[in-house]
């Protein structure tokens, strides 16, 4: 929804216009800490208030996320949030709503939506003392420029290639299970997304085969009208950056078993076969519905497939051999590894982050949260002053 969508859906749902979410005064800022979370876009700590910023992918989700009572309440931080010019009512203004209903304090949570320059602003905003960045690597790295600058603290929660390892003994049926959810999810608009699939030779043609039934099965459409598996991409600019990832790729001698077709924004989930390391379609993270399929012979082999990437988020390994698939998450370059299961996984309770491209190491969910939003003190106390030889 852009911004005049955003105003007239506003005043429609009976909202203050947008002065439900003004934005603070110096005064306001001198009584709290501000976090600033940026989804698509960055996360800072003011000082005093949570600032959250997203993007358009899962926002309400991921404004529930990280509107924890370990960032927002039991670390004393309130919240103002800067959601994604395409998702401001979604990932910002219903909320803002309902904590008024729920006759929240003003000031513990407010919104403030706008453009790219309004998260710009924000992220150099002398007062802000921490950013904690979720989105593209491409920002990522920007943000992280302007922090080293003034030694601003930051914690970067940045994109995935993430890769899905099919060993030659894995449950065909359960591994496509596992490709197809990790690829075809949220049309694959998701920093988990299972964007290559690395698959033994011996078991690459029953595995592809299984994915392209399970692509084909999928329905698309409008998931507000009809029962459908797929909904939209979240713009045109993102279908056509899809569409030309896999065309590259076809005219480059892969071949698509399913999908490589879209309606409208309505992309229909692809499976790619005969893909070769130097594809872009394999090298940079996707974004949309696209599983390409690369073939490995050695363990070895497959492995120093998935650390070429300079992304290093999340890797699935489909394996009979547990033990062994555990002994290989210590050899991958990433920060979450799933033996017989897919890429996509989180639970909050749960230390959530990257490597590399994909974040500076950091991590939030659980008891990281104590650690990523607030600053330790030490303070020593004694009765008696000490008395030193000087």
């Amino acid at each position: 929804m852009t911004m005049p969508g955003t105003r007239r859906f506003a005043r429609h749902c009976g909202f203050r216009q947008v002065n439900v979410l003004e934005v603070v005064d110096s005064a306001k800022l001198n009584r709290f800490h501000y976090l600033l979370l940026f989804w698509c876009s960055f996360i800072m700590l003011f000082d005093g208030y949570d600032l959250v910023i997203y993007g358009s992918v899962l926002p309400q989700l991921m404004t529930e996320w990280n509107l924890t009572p370990s960032q927002a309440g039991v670390l004393g931080n309130a919240v103002l949030l800067k959601p994604s010019e395409f998702s401001s009512f979604t990932g910002g203004l219903l909320l803002a709503r309902l904590f008024e209903m729920a006759n929240v304090p003003a000031g513990v949570f407010q919104v403030l939506p706008g453009y790219a320059d309004t998260g710009v602003a924000l992220v150099r905003d002398p007062r802000v003392k921490m950013i904690a960045f979720t989105g593209s690597t491409a920002v990522g790295r920007k943000i992280a420029e302007d922090c080293g600058r003034v030694l601003k603290k930051c914690s970067l929660e940045l994109g995935g290639n993430n890769a899905l390892i099919v060993c030659a003994d894995a449950d065909i049926d359960a591994a496509s299970s596992s490709g197809a959810w990790g690829s075809f999810m949220h049309q694959g608009q998701i920093c988990m997304q299972t964007g290559r699939h690395i698959v033994h030779r011996s078991v690459a043609e029953a595995y592809s085969r299984k994915l392209q039934e399970g692509a084909e099965a999928l329905v698309c459409g409008n998931p507000y009208t009809d029962q459908v598996h797929l909904g939209p991409l979240i713009n045109a600019q993102q279908r056509d950056r899809v569409h030309g990832l896999v065309t590259d790729a076809l005219a480059k001698g892969a071949k698509a078993l399913s999908g490589g077709r879209y309606e409208n924004l309505f992309y229909r989930p692809t499976v790619l076969t005969g893909v070769t390391a130097d594809m872009p379609v394999f090298k940079d993270e996707i974004f949309g519905p696209v599983a390409p399929v690369i073939i490995f012979d050695e363990i070895d082999e497959a492995i120093a497939l998935v650390n070429s990437s300079e992304y290093g988020l999340a890797v699935g390994i489909h394996t009979r051999d547990s033990m062994a698939g555990y002994e290989w998450a210590g050899r991958l370059h990433c920060g979450m590894v799933h033996i017989n299961d897919q890429t996509v996984n989180n639970e909050y309770q749960v230390p959530f982050g990257g490597m590399g491209a994909s974040g500076y190491g950091g991590r939030y969910g659980g008891p990281a949260n104590f650690d990523e939003f607030t600053e330790r003190q030490w303070v020593s106390l004694s009765n008696h002053p000490m008395q030193y030889p000087f």
